[in-house]
């Protein structure tokens, strides 16, 4: 991977994995624990690997442009690289082949085109883990992301779109937790009034999440007679914020230990 500001490459070994998921749009997204062949950081790292619409600015060109502009609770990133696109792949044997079998454009199959991108970043800590023991450290979680959020949009003119349980992260600073906003892959740039600078092709978020508003579009997108079409805003993003802190109020860790399990 090449590491941001220097010259040369880092080897990576892909440890344990810690995450994985499959988002609405096909987003697939896996996170790993790693080591590399040279010190990078003084912390641990993970690497992030994802699938992104080719042309999507990259989330290391997105968290510099946040962190220009004094954007705080963001993560650091140390490493980046772009792997292997799908059109490098069976995808496009298959596009070609429909290609030549189709009587006309209409019946070629499509798909769009997303290449593999891995992100190396300090590793931080699920916040689920810290709820599963407490609640008080909530409205810290939400007063801290209202800051990251409202300086993003305002600051950078970047809306994040996909606030979740799992893109809210922490680390202990000064013996008090600091709340760290991650996955930038569903990012979009807006203009000053707020409109996206690029109308997106889909509606983006995690489910269990997502604003109202938007879930309504979703769900009546193809009633002609529903409303128009959802401009996501900064309100849609403080809505999923909300509906985190509500779901960090129930959460409960994984327990794999039979006897804590059975003391839960």
């Amino acid at each position: 991977m090449s590491q941001s500001g220097r010259k040369g490459t880092v080897r990576v070994i892909l440890k344990a994995p810690i995450f994985s998921q499959y988002s609405l749009v096909g987003l697939r997204t896996f996170l790993y624990d790693i080591e590399t062949s040279s010190g990078v950081a003084d912390t641990p790292l993970v690497v992030k690997m994802s699938y992104q619409v080719v042309g999507r600015m990259p989330e290391d060109k997105v968290l510099a442009i946040a962190h220009k502009a004094k954007v705080g609770h963001l993560p650091k990133a140390y490493m980046t690289r772009d792997l292997w696109k799908m059109s490098d792949g069976v995808r496009q044997i298959f596009y070609e082949r429909s290609k030549e079998l189709s009587e006309n454009e209409n019946e070629i199959a499509t798909y769009e085109d997303r290449v593999l991108r891995a992100l190396g970043y300090t590793k931080y800590l699920p916040s689920k883990n810290l709820f599963s023991k407490s609640v008080k450290f909530i409205p810290l979680m939400v007063d801290q992301m209202l800051d990251c959020l409202h300086d993003l949009r305002y600051k950078a003119h970047i809306l994040h779109r996909n606030i979740s349980c799992h893109n809210i992260m922490y680390e202990i600073r000064d013996g008090v937790p600091y709340f760290i906003l991650i996955d930038f892959d569903l990012e979009k740039l807006v203009e000053d009034d707020g409109d996206p600078s690029m109308v997106p092709k889909h509606r983006t978020g995690t489910l269990p999440f997502m604003a109202h508003e938007i879930l309504l579009e979703m769900v009546h997108k193809d009633n002609a007679d529903f409303k128009p079409k959802v401009v996501h805003r900064l309100r849609h993003d403080i809505e999923s914020l909300l509906n985190v802190s509500l779901w960090s109020t129930m959460t409960m860790p994984v327990v794999h230990d039979a006897k804590q399990k059975k003391a839960i």
